[in-house]
């Protein structure tokens, strides 16, 4: 039983000291706290230490997923832009040989 305690001691001290929910003024309040605690306590805390771990390794999953969906979106809007700048690019390049044909064929019935 001892054991048992000082092994959840020692897991909580684990929990609280990777947590990102506590600043270092807290944590160290709350190691001073944990001689204190009762064993159901300690379970409690742990338990609740965990779920919020799973929590935000949840929602950094998910935020990692939303943010390469994003950047899949960038980079597909990205290459439709290049392919609509070199289509307009082709369009005014093919106007402009147009145009100089045009003015060379006039030049040459001007002449004739």
């Amino acid at each position: 039983m001892m054991t048992e305690n000082k092994n959840q001691t020692e897991e909580l001290k684990k929990l609280v000291q990777i947590s990102t929910f506590f600043d270092d003024g807290e944590k160290k309040q709350i190691f001073k706290q944990i001689p204190q605690i009762n064993g159901d306590e300690i379970k409690k805390a742990i338990e609740i230490l965990k779920e919020e771990q799973e929590k935000l390794e949840r929602l950094k999953k998910t935020g990692d997923h939303n943010l390469n969906l994003m950047k899949q979106f960038a980079d597909e809007s990205q290459k439709e832009i290049e392919t609509m700048a070199r289509d307009v690019a082709h369009k005014i390049e093919t106007r402009e040989e147009e145009k100089e044909a045009e003015e060379a064929e006039q030049i040459l019935k001007s002449i004739e």
